[in-house]
């Protein structure tokens, strides 16, 4: 399949489907930036205490919807200049991390002790992925609670991504996980990856599958990308989430953090 072939994958009300062809169409661009990154439906800044506020608002303008990484002692005063400014904050967001060497006990224990259902099966995005199953991960991740991400994001045609898919028997996909390698970024995030859009439906929550799907994508991380730090980042009323990236043993950042950024309607 040509990457023509799914520029439409897009997903969502138009002011997201613009900021996702925004991204797709600037992907070169992108890719020649320090500390900027496409995370297919929204801009990721990384270390924005470094830019000057004007860079920032520019960037808001262009793309549409903004992830803002920085310090937690920068964010506050980021936030009221920003909202001053016109533009929607949304604070409540936490920044976990997590090192491999803490994390392969947790992977070695899940994949020994777990195993999916007879008839169950878990693959990888590609290419040649049908597009009525992008679609129907797409409308996973939106039944829970997620911002869907677009085809050619979930492919990982312009950008390091690996999606995986959960599905049974009968075909029907029960799960899905997004791992995005960030080393591209930056130097500082050389061998560092972070985790999105882990989502189950929801006559299968609750069986320890999510921990399942966590394992395989931290492993694709590490075999793929050569991974070795992990970051997510919750809502602070995520309750699953966050008792999800606990038990992992990923920690809140004690000094960095997240704001999400958005032009109003």
């Amino acid at each position: 399949m040509s990457d023509s072939s799914v520029t439409d994958e897009w997903y969502g009300e138009p002011a997201q489907i613009l900021a996702q062809q925004t991204l797709s169409r600037e992907h070169r661009w992108l890719a020649s930036q320090e500390n900027l990154l496409s995370q297919g439906r929204r801009l990721l800044i990384f270390d924005a205490h470094m830019l000057p506020i004007r860079q920032i608002e520019d960037l808001v303008r262009r793309f549409g919807s903004v992830l803002i990484h920085g310090k937690s002692s920068h964010i506050p005063a980021l936030s009221v200049n920003l909202q001053t400014s016109g533009f929607g904050v949304y604070r409540d967001l936490m920044l976990f991390e997590g090192d491999i060497v803490d994390l392969l006990p947790r992977i070695r224990s899940v994949q020994q002790n777990s195993s999916w259902p007879p008839g169950w099966s878990l693959t990888w995005v590609d290419r040649e992925t049908k597009r009525e199953d992008i679609t129907k991960i797409q409308d996973l991740q939106k039944l829970s609670g997620l911002s869907p991400l677009p085809g050619p994001f979930i492919r990982g045609l312009q950008t390091p991504v690996s999606t995986a898919v959960l599905s049974n028997g009968a075909g029907e996909i029960l799960g899905s996980a997004v791992i995005q390698d960030l080393s591209p970024t930056a130097a500082r995030y050389h061998c560092a990856a972070m985790l999105l859009c882990n989502c189950l439906r929801s006559d299968v929550r609750g069986r320890g599958f999510a921990h399942l799907l966590t394992a395989a994508r931290l492993t694709c991380a590490v075999d793929r990308y050569g991974t070795r730090k992990f970051y997510a980042e919750v809502a602070t009323g995520n309750v699953p989430s966050l008792r999800v990236m606990r038990r992992w043993g990923l920690s809140p950042h004690p000094s960095e953090g997240f704001i999400l950024v958005w032009i109003p309607e």
